[in-house]
């Protein structure tokens, strides 16, 4: 996993954004919540990093997209930490932390498809589908991740083989919120809200929202959206 300090400013509060599939620091940069510093994390091929630096701060706000909710789920929840980490919020957006499921999830197929059939013409389909639109397409690509098809593969790769055969697990007491586009087409939206149920966790449903919407994240980031920048 990687992380990046966009701001680290040492203030008291910190955001921490745990982006989806195939992200980096280009795809989510400033300006962050007025009094947070600014934490990215991207790239969960290889699940270890060390968030011992997040024990300073006097209250955290999280925020994960698509597989960052799988990744974020999967670091903090029960994490082992020296001192307890004061959460302030935490959302999860058009992702569910069993990201590879027919009821939950991803469909099994879909997610296998993408991997097995991967190629330049199958990401540039899978990215019109995650934009929903022309318009989101132009902003997603004007803040293209520098990342290489190899390295995209081998990411979903390495998280494919980090799900493997996990039971299934229904945590209730982690997240406070759940965002689920409308028109998500990645993470079906009847399967996030399925997901969000079980675990007892408020479901906001937005419409016309596909999976990657630029607005939506910009809102989420500044503090303007679903939690409150005191």
């Amino acid at each position: 996993m990687e992380c990046k300090f966009w701001h680290n400013d040492k203030n008291k509060r910190l955001l921490i954004f745990f982006a989806g599939w195939g992200s980096d620091e280009n795809l989510f940069p400033p300006p962050a919540a007025v009094g947070y510093d600014y934490m990215l994390c991207y790239n969960f091929g290889n699940p270890d990093s060390d968030f011992s630096i997040i024990e300073k701060y006097e209250s955290i706000v999280l925020i994960a997209w698509s597989l960052g909710v799988w990744a974020a789920e999967k670091t903090f929840a029960g994490a082992d930490m020296e001192h307890e980490v004061k959460w302030e919020r935490k959302i999860a957006v058009n992702g569910t932390p069993s990201p590879k499921n027919d009821i939950f999830g991803i469909p099994v197929n879909i997610f296998d498809g993408t991997l097995k059939n991967f190629s330049p013409a199958a990401l540039l389909k899978f990215r019109k589908r995650m934009c929903g639109s022309v318009r989101e397409l132009e902003l997603f690509n004007a803040n293209l991740p520098a990342r290489d098809e190899k390295s995209l593969y081998e990411e979903l790769a390495s998280i494919d083989n980090l799900i493997g055969n996990a039971p299934q697990r229904f945590i209730p007491d982690f997240w406070d919120m759940a965002i689920v586009g409308e028109k998500d087409y990645i993470f079906p939206a009847a399967n996030q809200v399925k997901y969000w149920q079980k675990c007892n966790v408020e479901c906001v449903i937005l419409e016309n929202t596909a999976h990657y919407d630029s607005n939506l994240f910009l809102k989420l980031i500044k503090g303007g959206m679903l939690w409150k920048n005191h």
